[in-house]
């Protein structure tokens, strides 16, 4: 071997150990640098020279700056992430209802309808009371419009998570783009055969944040780029991105279509899926549940009082007619009839059939007050085919428990996915993540072999002196 080979390979090595030393200094500088993966110089020997006197080493040569990260652990992670997301933000959105409903207070719904219930039940105690009647009067006025304020919250509350169910489409298809970007310059870098590390770690940030959003699944190329699909669709596919939006059909269902064309997505998963659940599933529900309820007090009521008979302080006996208005049976528009609504004269205590008529029978009120626990005056049958059926005090105290339970296991869900999330990332950051001990015992470990190129440089100088003074 000559001194100009010997020269050679120590330049390599000292090459090698700079290279070592700046990735040791960059992986210290990003320790805090959100997905940033470390990386390593992977070393390999020279190709062998075969000289005269057998075969010798030529030196050292990087093989590759490689990002140290396992798939696996992402895929764990990104799992329990949209997962632990989903869940928090269903968690979120029934508990809004659960808020609006206010349950168990002595303001909502259900103390409304029991005040209701013992005005009619007081009216029966004193039967000519104008002022028993006021309080009926204004107690089914506020039945009607706590149901008429919660539709109407829950109607701007599926308008909120619509409009944040588009921004959610739209950062979906931000994050396509971006991640088939990576996917080109990744290729174009990678042309070589060396890993494009910090190009990987932005893209892989990117798949991160979109596995909130979505089931996320990844599969990577052998040039470097991935494809990525939400649920079972694939949003991006090497270069190309696909991007999403949402539709309603005329009967209100939300969906999320895939362009080109006009393709159902298949369930996404993630928060997307949790907003296009709530609307479609969960908020329909307590709406038709609500509906039921006013359907039920209009029929029951009306029924009840269209029996009865009103006594004019002049003049002969009138039908009563109906205490709400008929036409109007949903929680939205339920509201007393025009006749009742213009004075609580027009309320009846006593039966035109009474045993004994006049103002003094209560039949009528009695009857209404009965009706607080009366089995089976509100049915609702849900989207499944499953029908609810009670009294009043029951089916109402029902949806809220219900309502509840459904909050508790999504909070439960989102406590578990959290966790385990956490845990994962825990275990990716263990390969991933920078350890300052161990990089800084790398930097002592390249300073120390690169004296020693440096060292080797020096000897072959001072015999290469040698060599020309001894000419």
């Amino acid at each position: 071997m000559s001194l100009g080979s010997v020269l050679g390979i120590a330049r390599s090595g000292m090459s090698a150990q700079q290279l070592i030393i700046d990735t040791a200094g960059h992986n210290i500088a990003n320790v805090d640098t959100e997905g940033y993966s470390r990386q390593r110089v992977e070393l390999s020997a020279e190709f062998m020279k075969q000289p005269m006197l057998g075969q010798m080493g030529n030196g050292v040569r990087v093989a590759d700056v490689a990002q140290l990260r396992d798939s696996a652990l992402d895929t764990a992670y990104r799992n329990e992430a949209s997962g632990s997301a989903s869940s928090q933000l269903r968690k979120d959105l029934l508990g809004g209802i659960e808020s609006l409903l206010g349950e168990p207070s002595d303001t909502g719904l259900a103390a409304a309808m029991d005040a209701f219930w013992s005005s009619w039940s007081d009216l029966a105690s004193q039967p000519a009371s104008s002022a028993a009647r006021s309080v009926v009067q204004q107690n089914g006025q506020h039945v009607a419009e706590m149901l008429n304020g919660f539709d109407r919250q829950l109607v701007g509350m599926r308008a909120q998570v619509a409009t944040q169910l588009d921004a959610t489409v739209t950062r979906i298809n931000q994050l396509s783009d971006q991640i088939a970007g990576y996917n080109e310059r990744i290729m174009g870098a990678e042309v070589g055969g060396t890993t494009a590390a910090d190009l990987r770690d932005k893209r892989n940030l990117a798949i991160d944040e979109l596995a909130k959003l979505g089931d996320t699944h990844v599969i990577e190329y052998p040039n470097g780029s991935v494809q990525v699909s939400l649920g079972t669709n694939a949003v991006v596919d090497g270069t190309t991105g696909r991007h999403a939006r949402t539709i309603v059909s005329a009967t209100g269902v939300v969906g999320i279509h895939l362009d080109p064309g006009n393709e159902p997505a298949l369930p996404f998963g993630g928060t997307s899926q949790a907003m296009v659940d709530f609307m479609n599933r969960d908020l329909p529900d307590v709406r038709g549940q609500l509906d039921a309820l006013a359907n039920g007090l209009v029929t029951a009521v009306n029924a009840i009082h269209a029996t009865g008979e009103l006594y004019p302080a002049n003049g002969a006996p009138v039908a009563a007619g109906n205490f709400f208005d008929p036409t109007h049976v949903t929680a939205g528009d339920i509201s007393l009839s025009a006749a009742v609504a213009a004075s609580a004269a027009n309320i009846a205590a006593g039966a035109a059939a009474a045993a004994i008529p006049g103002p003094g029978n209560n039949d009528v009120a009695l009857a209404l007050a009965g009706l607080r626990s009366a089995a089976g005056q509100v049915t609702y049958v849900d989207a499944t085919g499953q029908t609810q059926s009670g009294s009043f005090t029951s089916f109402y105290g029902d949806v809220a428990s219900r309502l509840g339970a459904r909050v508790s296991a999504a909070g439960t869900d989102a406590d578990v996915h959290a966790t385990l999330a956490d845990q994962a990332d825990t275990r990716r950051k263990s390969v991933s993540g920078v350890n300052l001990d161990e990089e800084l015992t790398t930097l002592m470990r390249a300073q120390q072999a690169y004296a020693a190129a440096a060292k080797v440089i020096s000897t072959a100088s001072d015999m290469m002196k040698t060599l020309v003074d001894m000419i």
